[in-house]
């Protein structure tokens, strides 16, 4: 099984290493042909010529359907230089009108080229295809994983493909896959934004399945679409207690000084709510320590009932910010009954002093 995920992972970034391959476009009159740079590589006779041919064809662009076929199968059985030139040549191609080509090699071939020709599907927005990427999502679990390796790369693939393309009906699908996708699914339904949340919202409150309501949570956190801001709004003010710093961690990702809340009033509520709901807290520290909130810190720290691992937090952040006003609090903790409270206190104020302070390890 281990070897099966280093495959899974091995041609998964081979695809992304040749998407990302992007160089001089050949254009006017010095084009040349895709088929007549191939045959110049079959019947070059060094290495240093195959090397400036494979750069030439990389540069390319195809411009007909015959340059594509060509270049699929080269992905498919040429030396790993060669086949990822030729992916990094496809990968210029923005003209929908082939997408129907990709779409064609999505179903057959190598296991490389069909994850390829799917990932091409969604920077071509081909939603012609989306029934066939869910049929292919729906492959995907952890016993395919185990047993069939190629269905479950391309089951990944077609889900990633899915979000960009972004059609709602792929949503019911992806949600039904939460917590079977190597945590990938949240980033992948994140992308839906608005048109997922309410789904996922009425998946949360008959789910049962800890792995799945987590992976949801984390879906509806990473949302970075500003349409989602007033559902967002009404669900963390609606339940404080519990859920309520999910829905936050979105706003904070989204707001800004023109939307409703705005960002400082999402900020005001959680300084507002921070002892009711421990996780809140968490982002109430870090938004201290992103406004240099000296104070709020101080407080934490001085706060002996407060969770030992947010004090320790806290003091390495007095200590990274240099705040001199906290030195009083950092000596005091230094005589804290925790351990390791004592260490980060005697680092922090080193940090912000230069000295050496001593400290208790008993």
């Amino acid at each position: 099984m281990l070897k099966q995920g280093r495959a899974m992972r091995v041609i998964l970034s081979l695809v992304m290493i040749s998407c990302t391959l992007v160089g001089r476009v050949a254009y006017a009159e010095d084009h040349e042909s895709v088929k007549n740079l191939v045959d110049k590589y079959h019947q070059a006779g060094d290495n240093k010529k195959r090397n400036e041919i494979v750069g030439k064809i990389r540069d390319t662009e195809p411009k007909t359907q015959g340059d594509i076929e060509l270049l699929m199968k080269t992905a498919e059985r040429e030396d790993i230089d060669f086949q990822n030139a030729a992916l990094a040549s496809l990968r210029q191609i923005k003209d929908p009108e082939f997408a129907k080509i990709f779409h064609k090699h999505s179903k057959k071939g190598e296991v490389k080229t069909r994850v390829f020709s799917i990932y091409m599907l969604g920077e071509l927005k081909y939603k012609e295809s989306v029934p066939d990427l869910i049929e292919m999502v729906e492959l995907y679990d952890k016993q395919t994983k185990q047993n069939k390796p190629a269905d479950a790369m391309l089951g990944l693939q077609a889900a990633m493909t899915l979000a960009e393309i972004g059609d709602e009906r792929a949503i019911p699908v992806l949600i039904s896959k939460l917590g079977k996708m190597d945590y990938m699914e949240a980033q992948i339904i994140a992308q839906f934004g608005a048109k997922a949340l309410p789904q996922l919202i009425e998946f949360l409150k008959i789910s049962k399945d800890e792995d799945a309501n987590r992976e949801a949570y984390n879906a509806i956190g990473l949302m970075k679409d500003k349409n989602a801001i007033p559902a967002l709004w009404d669900l963390a003010k609606a339940d404080i207690k519990y859920s309520s710093s999910t829905y936050i961690h979105s706003l904070l990702n989204v707001t800004d000084k023109t939307t409703t809340p705005t960002y400082d009033e999402v900020v005001g509520f959680v300084y507002q709510h921070a002892e009711e709901n421990l996780s809140l807290k968490g982002e109430a520290i870090e938004i201290a320590k992103k406004k240099a909130d000296i104070e709020y810190l101080n407080s934490i720290v001085k706060n002996k009932k407060n969770y030992p691992p947010f004090r320790k937090i806290t003091i390495g952040y007095l200590g990274e910010l240099k705040a001199e006003s906290a030195i009083p609090t950092l000596v005091e903790a230094l005589k804290d009954d925790n351990r390791e409270i004592r260490q980060c206190a005697a680092k922090a104020l080193e940090n912000i002093t230069g000295k050496r302070y001593e400290w208790s390890p008993k």
